[in-house]
């Protein structure tokens, strides 16, 4: 499974469209991301083919259904964008922002 994600800039407001493949790319899949409204997508990581992170330039996202919804995490300094996300093997999740700080979560980063 691989996502694509894009925006555009419609009426002052960022508007995200989100590509769902599970096939190596042959079709694609648009799905309607709520909970997305005015975030820019900047890099995606999933752990499995439901729960992922979304980092964007108003904060960080997470899903637990595939992209379909997306909820603004309360990690600290949501207010910030951040440009980067990842995680090990141990479920710990790391960000870094704009401002270059670093945080990082245990647990998937879910609470």
């Amino acid at each position: 499974t691989c996502y694509a994600f894009g925006f555009y800039v419609a009426n002052t407001t960022f508007q995200t469209n989100v590509f769902k493949t599970t096939d190596a790319g042959n079709s694609w899949t648009k799905i309607v991301p709520l909970g997305l409204i005015g975030a820019s997508p900047r890099k995606c990581h999933f752990f499995n083919t439901l729960e992922g992170w979304l980092s964007t330039n108003r904060g960080l996202y997470y899903t637990k259904d595939g992209g379909l919804t997306w909820s603004e995490s309360i990690l600290p300094y949501i207010n910030i964008g951040y440009n980067d996300i990842t995680s090990l093997s141990d479920g710990t999740v790391y960000a870094i922002g704009q401002n270059m700080s670093i945080i990082s979560a245990p647990n998937r980063g879910f609470q």
